[in-house]
């Protein structure tokens, strides 16, 4: 394995619930899944209808993964107020990526954390509610994952919504990827060391059949 792979990687996303953490999510394990990757997926979402803290974990590999990850590797925050709960679960060497300047008590100093106006940049993009598509893109990008894996896993979540909303979803990773490659040189290099090994020929190996992206969840009280 290339010193600048990983044997597989823990992606999370977290924010407040009706932020589109759960799609976001969904759209990221496809994409992985799409490429060739064994997933393994996990909801965490408050007890309430709206608001309160959500996340969810797609944890991939080219083995079959069958249960989430002990540590974080790579961490998106939609709101910062969701970060010390998950501070814990981090990698030594995790980036954290936030809409905001993360609250003190991060853990230790290798890890990469890093501030980006996703609702800003959303609404550059047309469509300020699209945060989570910003975040995807940068995601993707940072992990040196391809696009189009991920336009076509967002088409098949958005695409009966109507044109416009895709247009304005896909418009939102673009951006998103575009961000990435002006982040600071530290940020970026970590990232690095997280992306997965290529997938080889004729795909990972699967189970059988049934072999799927597994997922699971928990409702917090």
């Amino acid at each position: 394995m290339d010193a600048s792979t990983a044997a597989e990687l823990s992606w999370a996303i977290a924010g407040q619930s009706g932020e589109g953490i759960d799609s976001t999510g969904e759209i990221f394990a496809r994409a992985l899944h799409r490429l060739g990757y064994h997933v393994h997926a996990y909801r965490n979402f408050p007890s309430r209808i709206k608001g309160g803290c959500a996340d969810y974990t797609a944890r991939a590999a080219l083995r079959p993964v069958r249960c989430q990850a002990d540590q974080l590797q790579f961490l998106v925050a939609l709101d910062p107020d969701c970060l010390p709960d998950l501070w814990p679960r981090l990698a030594p060497e995790a980036v954290v990526i936030c809409e905001a300047t993360a609250p003190a008590g991060a853990p230790a100093p290798r890890v990469a954390v890093e501030a980006v106006p996703f609702t800003a940049l959303a609404r550059d993009a047309g469509n300020p509610i699209a945060k989570n598509m910003v975040a995807l893109g940068l995601s993707a990008a940072l992990l040196g994952l391809p696009r189009d894996a991920f336009a076509a896993a967002l088409e098949h979540r958005f695409g009966r919504k109507g044109e416009l909303v895709l247009e304005q979803n896909l418009a939102a990773l673009q951006k998103g990827q575009e961000v990435a490659a002006r982040l600071p040189a530290r940020v970026r290099a970590a990232a690095e060391r997280l992306r997965l090994p290529a997938v080889p020929a004729g795909g990972a190996p699967r189970a059988g059949r049934s072999d799927r992206i597994r997922a699971a969840a928990r409702r917090s009280v």
